[in-house]
């Protein structure tokens, strides 16, 4: 949990992330539960290409982008009062 500022993580397990404020960038190396909730910033997830996880990305004020298709391959579930959201297929 972080009150503001960046967050970057590289795993190849579950991510939770809480965050009051700033840019959370994640890059999965392979299907694993994702949590991450913030109240104003951006959200980048990197998943790797043919991963198909199931989807719950929420947005109040932003914009969604999404490169993958959904799944069963683990969750990914990303909610933000204000700011993006994108997963992309790496």
């Amino acid at each position: 949990m972080a009150a503001s500022g960046r967050v970057d993580v590289y795993a190849i397990g579950a991510v939770r992330v809480r965050m009051g404020s700033g840019k959370v960038t994640i890059g999965l190396t392979e299907a694993a539960p994702v949590d991450v909730e913030t109240h104003s910033g951006s959200v980048i997830l990197n998943v790797p290409t043919g991963l198909r996880p199931a989807l719950e990305l929420d947005t109040a004020s932003g914009r969604v982008r999404c490169d993958c298709e959904p799944g069963s391959d683990g969750v990914i579930r990303v909610r933000t009062r204000s700011g993006s959201i994108s997963v992309i297929e790496r």
